[in-house]
């Protein structure tokens, strides 16, 4: 009989009769597994992922119970991730309503990579952000990619604009193994058909770290808009009536950001707008109302073309965004302090170390920990490699909250660590410059980016990652507003201060603790 339904349910997805298929799920016994589509898996991951009607599914957890929800294919996946792969967000609420508690813990912390994926839609995604929360767009995969890549390669621009009002401009700091950002994940995949609406929000967007970015009033939720033929080119989308648009941008300041009174009419009618050139102004919005020369207060005058002049131009659109933010590199070969009155530029200082400013090869301003190298040879050379193994997985962490490990070095000063400079001040400065307590919202602001930096470390795929001396001196506030988490505790232990050692006695700060 296996063999006989095995055939039943393989016609019925074929021809996608759902109750024909919904008869045949009620009758099973067992959440039986076949190869369909060259994937060999259970019922319920066929059903998950090919099933066009929900009523199907329904029936198999009315017969077979939770089980089939939970149950895992060779990849490690249940259904529930095909559901946020492949369906809209009713699946999911189906999903959870009938687990309860359990649902999410079978979700685990990357499901929000999978609806990333999903091209139909991106209500799964809404629907994941809204239940766990931000943090599950930073989570990195094994490659280190997390769900703002994925949206940015395979999703349209409004999924952007959603992810970016939960984000901000920490969206696009978001790096993987390789450093590659959201930036350099919308220019993959040949057959992206939202790639020309991705660059033009994107460099519309003007942003700088730390920026505050241009958010429409509000996001279409779902579906995601039909993609165009494929032997249409992007200038030939279907075009909108341009006196609609208009009023949508009537504030000067509002002037980059495209209308979402509706999802496609919006970003479609900006990959058009390259037909007629306007030198360095940038009158994509202001065309219909002020067509001889639009003054523009706004845009700072830069070398850089306008975005509607880069639309069709992949190499312009990059080097563009270069120019705005240049990544700091590791590669550097040699460098010197910063002089400051004939000496080298002290930025701080503690019982252990000191933290210069530092001018590599590159020509690249960045901060090195100095740590004196004394005492017992031979346990320095041991803890000296703990050091530098420390080092050299903290370069593989990046993150807004986190400061940039560059890399290490022994010289004849000591042992040097090569970090990101950050420009501010630590929260402890903070409350004595003020001489009093940080206020509510400040505090709530901070402890938002702290935990979403710790959580990033504690899921890391190689195994979670402790900074052990959490407290003010340590977490840095930059000049845009932004918590950097700095000195990981690991040059205390390498100098033995502070009844700090290795092995399983406490690691941290007294009082901290």
């Amino acid at each position: 009989m296996s063999y006989f339904t095995k055939r039943k349910i393989r016609a019925a997805f074929e021809v996608e009769n759902s109750r024909e298929l919904e008869r045949l799920c009620a009758r099973l016994d067992s959440n039986i597994e076949f190869k369909y589509r060259g994937l060999k898996q259970s019922v319920s991951h066929h059903v998950a992922r090919w099933s066009v009607s929900l009523e199907c599914l329904k029936a198999l957890t009315e017969k077979l119970g939770e089980s089939c929800l939970t149950c895992r294919n060779s990849n490690g996946w249940t259904p529930i991730h095909l559901m946020a792969w492949f369906k809209d967000d009713s699946w999911l609420e189906f999903s959870r309503e009938f687990l309860g508690l359990n649902f999410f813990e079978v979700l685990g912390n990357k499901a929000a990579h999978f609806a990333a994926k999903n091209t139909k839609t991106n209500a799964s995604l809404r629907w994941l952000v809204e239940r766990l929360g931000t943090d599950c767009l930073t989570i990195p995969d094994d490659e280190g990619n997390t769900a703002v890549h994925w949206a940015a390669m395979l999703q349209p621009v409004e999924s952007l604009q959603f992810l970016a009002s939960h984000l901000g401009s920490e969206m696009f700091s978001l790096r993987n193994n390789k450093g590659e950002t959201l930036i350099d994940w919308v220019e993959k995949g040949s057959n992206n058909p939202w790639k020309s609406s991705k660059r033009e929000w994107i460099a519309s967007q003007k942003w700088q770290p730390g920026a505050s970015l241009l958010q429409p009033p509000q996001l279409a939720a779902r579906p995601l808009p039909t993609p165009p033929p494929a032997d249409q080119p992007p200038a030939a989308q279907t075009l909108p009536p341009q006196p609609a648009v208009k009023p949508r941008f009537e504030p000067p300041a509002a002037q980059t950001l495209p209308p979402q009174p509706a999802v496609q009419p919006r970003f479609e009618s900006s990959a058009t707008q390259p037909t007629p050139p306007k030198p360095a102004v940038k009158p994509r919005f202001e065309l219909p109302a002020a067509q001889p020369t639009p003054p523009q207060p706004v845009v700072k005058p830069k070398p850089e073309p306008p975005a509607s002049q880069t639309l069709g131009d992949t190499n312009t659109f990059e080097s563009s965004l270069s120019l705005v933010s240049k990544p700091l590199d590791p590669g550097f070969t040699s460098w010197s302090f910063v002089k400051q009155d004939d000496k080298p530029q002290l930025l701080g200082a503690g019982g252990f170390s000191k933290v210069f400013k530092a001018l590599t090869d590159r020509y690249q301003t960045v901060a090195v920990k100095v740590i004196p190298v004394s005492g017992d040879a031979w346990r320095e050379k041991n803890e000296l490699k703990l050091e530098q193994r420390g080092i050299e997985i903290l370069k593989t962490v990046k993150h807004p909250n986190i400061v940039l490990f560059l890399k290490c070095e022994v010289t004849s000063d000591g042992f040097c660590i090569f970090t990101e400079l950050i420009s501010g001040l630590s929260l402890l400065d903070l409350m004595k410059q003020n001489e009093k307590p940080i206020e509510e919202s400040g505090v709530m602001d901070f402890s938002r980016q702290i935990c979403s930096g710790l959580n990033f470390l504690h899921c890391q795929p190689q195994g979670p990652i402790l900074h052990r001396d959490i407290k003010c001196s340590n977490i840095m506030l930059t000049h845009d507003g932004v918590i950097k988490l700095i000195d990981f505790g690991l040059a205390k232990e390498f100098m033995g201060t502070c009844g700090l050692t290795t092995g399983n006695q406490a690691k941290g700060t007294w009082h901290f603790m």
